[in-house]
């Protein structure tokens, strides 16, 4: 709850939490054959690996491969936070 209310208040670092979730390019579940790095718009890696379906970082794919205009959609168990968010709340 701290975090959300600390992200709600920072819109900069909002910005930099959904830019996490987001990559260029198109990957679908059934292309998860080994491990991958995936770099985000917010300028970090997120690690993909078929792993009990497939997981992102420490998420787990709840449902995959969802068709859009400009893209798919994986959606995921948890919300991820960058390396800078974390080392945030953890000060």
């Amino acid at each position: 709850k701290d975090t959300l209310n600390n992200l709600l208040a920072n819109k900069d670092q909002l910005i930099s939490v959904l830019k996490y979730h987001v990559f260029s390019g198109m990957i679908y579940s059934k292309d998860i054959t080994q491990p991958i790095d995936c770099e985000t718009l917010e300028g970090e890696n997120l690690r993909v690996r078929p792993e009990m379906g497939v997981m992102v970082n420490n998420a787990h794919v709840i449902e995959a491969d969802i068709k859009c205009d400009n893209g798919v959609i994986h959606v995921i168990d948890t919300v991820l936070l960058p390396t800078s968010i974390q080392r945030t709340k953890a000060a």
